[in-house]
């Protein structure tokens, strides 16, 4: 069982594990590296499998910074890439999480539902 928001898009063999989550408008290639900053790895597509949605986790749009390019600098130009912001926990004994009050949040912009540790001061 996987959550898909809105406007996704899986494409090239990409693998998406169980309990995954992807948040509206996340767009998933072989060719785009997947960014997991709770773990500090980045995942990628290897010549001897497809590019891997580890199992529960939760992935939204993100953006990187073109530090290659003095205009691109200049202008705050970023790149579009997926980024895994957490790996979700199962929280009762039936197996089942409500992933609404999640993805509720993020629809209203709301981030610390995937990074909390990362917003406290």
């Amino acid at each position: 069982m996987w959550l898909i928001g809105g406007n996704c898009g899986v494409y090239e063999g990409t693998i998406v594990k169980r309990r995954a989550v992807l948040g509206a408008g996340t767009i998933i290639t072989s060719s785009t590296p997947l960014y997991d900053i709770v773990h500090g790895h980045i995942h990628h597509k290897r010549p001897d499998h497809p590019l891997i949605v580890p199992e529960g986790a939760v992935v939204v749009p993100g953006s990187r910074a073109i530090k290659s390019s003095v205009c691109a600098s200049d202008w705050n130009l970023s790149l579009y890439t997926p980024v895994i912001g957490e790996v979700s926990r199962r929280q009762d004994r039936s197996g089942e999480r409500s992933w609404k009050n999640c993805c509720d949040n993020l629809e209203c912009g709301d981030l610390s539902p995937l990074f909390p540790e990362r917003l406290r001061s």
